[in-house]
């Protein structure tokens, strides 16, 4: 090769490289987040989601706590209580009622995941199944809302809001 075909090829690739431009955070720009696509954080979203069944299944209230923002920025509305709930009555609420269930199991039906950069919406139609404390099997079905925000120790619920399935 010569000189200046070496040179041009070493030109070539480098205009190339540039084509692909720096990364969103490196470029300083903010990704679209109404049209933009977030799949790694879609499924890290969708995985947290479903590890609330195993939370709740193995009575793991550790781990049930930990899914949740322990914040003052923290809110729940549910079906128990017509009342916006904090961290710490949402925590004890659903400590108390899980507690109260036998072979507990959440099927996240229909679990649509919309993510807006470091926030996420998580949508279903949860089936929770469970044995009452009279050893009888229930069902019920709700509708159910849950905010994600994206923080250090990973995605955490900051908003909860549940309500039965009456349809």
């Amino acid at each position: 090769m010569t000189f200046s075909s070496a040179r041009v090829l070493a030109l070539a690739l480098i205009g190339l490289a540039g084509c692909a431009g720096p990364s969103l955070s490196e470029s300083g720009e903010t990704p679209n987040i109404i049209e933009g696509s977030f799949p790694e954080a879609e499924s890290a979203v969708r995985a947290a989601t479903l590890s609330i069944d195993e939370h709740v299944g193995r009575k793991d209230f550790d781990g049930l706590s930990g899914d949740h923002l322990d914040s003052p920025k923290f809110s729940k509305f549910g079906p128990r209580v017509l009342e916006r709930q904090g961290f710490a009555d949402m925590i004890a609420d659903e400590i108390k009622a899980v507690s109260a269930a036998q072979d507990l199991s959440i099927e996240f039906r229909d679990l649509k995941i919309d993510v807006f950069g470091d926030v996420a919406i998580a949508t279903s139609y949860p089936l929770f199944t469970y044995k009452g404390p009279d050893g009888k099997p229930a069902v019920r079905e709700a509708r159910m809302t849950l905010v994600w925000v994206k923080t250090p120790a990973g995605w955490k619920i900051v908003h909860e809001h549940s309500s039965p399935n009456t349809m």
